[in-house]
């Protein structure tokens, strides 16, 4: 385990905590190495992120709590296969099936920041979840009705992504982390091409079980540090009301159902069912499905416990709350003393002190390693993002590509995007038209150091261009200022090499690419990065 110097809640957990898959969804992997290039400590991305905590290891994805020396915060990171063991287009797969999750913004899945490959393995950033697993929040024995108010946040989001057409690949225990205040999270994003909905579903009904019974739906090896549920005579998992007669019914079903086959097949029916159990229970009815017995006052009768039904649903999520923060509270010191051992083993290289928070790279002040030669990315902590004050679609010799949408890659809202029109030409540039861009004006000028560009498209090559004025009549009218760069769906970093001083700026796009099989693309975001003033 690992420490920061954060608050409680937003201490890293175990590394070793539930690295085997939901049973039926994968085989099972070993913890993540604490040796090599990704072990607690080390420096990845040409420095701009420091692994902080390892979440757990499935197939080709490492699961890593992370210092983002650019945003100055802790992030969560999923590595897409770090071992380099995977063709590139799979790589890439997997970045484009997880970028389309940006638009997502519910409590019920961590908010995806980028997605980019680093032209070795790829990376998707989310907002780190500060809580507990779900193996810290089943030792504290939540209660039934704050477990299906955890779990509705889950469900929402999943039902939100499968009717978008998107699966969100809830195939991993670690995959998932309740928040401190009581919502169950996809806290490490990360989209595999095998993601299906029912997939979705089972992954939640696994995690809800284990929150319920403290067991395991074993359908094949159990995780470490889990009891596999016992299976009745059709070797299903018994009902979670069968291990503790004071489950209610329909929250038991619930999550039998969704482990079950032929069981629960939407997160639709799974958000009804979550709603009414807690409505049931919170009015008092009994699992037979008797009368009521009467409604007591409201109030808070010493002893008795004698509140009402709104009371009552809202006590049990402030004690899934509570039980999240003890629970991130308990590791606090363990956390504290074992990254004196963990981390001092990969920096401590002289005899000064154990625990530095310079060297540690937990302080946002720390100086970054020497900018990279990679002519795509390179380190952003000492980089700063350049004003914009307009942009407008550049289309010499044709009519431009939805205008009214240039300002939304530009509007630093990823949820928005500009998108080109869906051409037929399979290789529409230059056979139909030049090419096409987005001709951005600066507030004042500048001088570039690189450009980001976060797109959705595959096949895609753009070339960065300056021009004087910010309404070029003709691609002869600009001035080549990076050679033009294939690039990946997700983030992408393209460097400006010795670039002077200019207010405006052409991002051209010389081959489309391909969406979904179409020709077409979609730029969400378009940063412009300064170079770093002289030392």
């Amino acid at each position: 385990m690992s420490g920061t110097d954060e608050t409680p809640e937003d201490q890293p957990v175990d590394a070793g905590e539930a690295t085997a898959p939901i049973p039926g969804l994968g085989p099972v992997e070993p913890p993540v190495d604490n040796e090599g290039p990704f072990a607690a400590g080390a420096l990845i991305a040409d420095g701009r992120f420091r692994l902080v905590a390892a979440h757990g290891a499935p197939g080709h994805l490492q699961f890593w709590q992370a210092f983002d020396f650019a945003a100055g915060r802790m992030v969560a990171l999923t590595l897409v296969d770090p071992r380099e063991s995977l063709p590139v287009d799979r790589v890439n797969e997997v970045l484009s099936l997880t970028v389309r999750q940006r638009g997502l913004d519910m409590p019920g899945i961590a908010a995806v920041r980028e997605v980019f490959h680093t032209g070795r393995f790829g990376v998707v950033v989310s907002d780190w979840v500060p809580g507990g697993t779900l193996r810290q929040i089943a030792d504290t024995n939540p209660s039934p009705l704050g477990v299906a108010g955890a779990m509705q946040s889950l469900a929402v989001a999943a039902e939100a992504a499968h009717r978008a057409g998107l699966a969100l690949s809830i195939d991993h225990p670690a995959r998932v982390r309740i928040s401190t205040d009581g919502n169950a999270v996809l806290a490490f994003p990360g989209t595999t091409p095998e993601a299906t909905p029912r997939e979705d579903l089972r992954g939640i009904g696994a995690a809800f079980y284990a929150l319920l019974v403290d067991r395991w739906p074993a359908q094949g090896p159990t995780p470490v540090g889990w009891t596999a549920v016992d299976v009745d005579a059709a070797g299903r998992p018994q009902e979670p009301a069968a291990i503790d007669p004071d489950i209610p019914f329909l929250i038991s079903a619930a999550a039998a159902g969704l482990v079950r086959e032929g069981g629960i097949t939407s997160a639709a029916t799974l958000m009804t069912l979550l709603r009414q159990a807690r409505a049931d229970v919170a009015g008092g009815q009994d699992d037979a499905g008797g009368a009521p017995p009467p409604a007591a006052v409201p109030g808070g009768y010493a002893g008795f416990g004698n509140v009402g039904p709104e009371q009552q649903a809202e006590a049990a999520k402030r004690q899934l709350v509570r039980v999240t923060l003890l629970a991130a509270a308990a590791i606090m010191v363990v956390a504290v003393v074992a990254v004196v051992s963990s981390l001092t083993d990969v920096l401590d290289t002289d005899s000064g002190p154990a625990l530095d928070a310079e060297r540690l790279g937990l302080n946002a002040t720390t100086e970054v390693a020497a900018p990279p030669t990679s002519p795509t990315m390179r380190a952003a902590a000492a980089d700063a993002p350049i004003d914009i004050a307009e942009a407008a679609v550049f289309a010499p010799g044709g009519s431009p590509d939805n205008p009214g949408d240039a300002g939304k890659a530009v509007d630093r809202d990823p949820a928005t995007a500009w998108t080109t029109d869906t051409y037929r030409d399979a290789v529409p540039f230059p056979t139909f038209k030049e090419g096409l861009g987005l001709s951005i004006k600066l507030r004042q000028p500048a001088i570039l150091s690189a450009v980001t560009v976060d797109l959705a498209s595959s096949g895609t090559v753009i070339q960065i261009r300056s021009a004087t004025t910010g309404a070029p009549g003709a691609l002869a009218d600009t001035t080549e200022l990076s050679p033009p760069v294939p690039v990946q769906p997700g983030h992408n970093r393209i460097a400006v090499p010795a670039a002077a001083a200019t207010s405006n700026v052409v991002v051209w796009i010389s081959t489309l690419g391909t969406m979904d099989g179409k020709s077409r693309t979609e730029i969400s975001e378009v940063r412009l990065i300064a170079a770093a003033p002289p030392a």
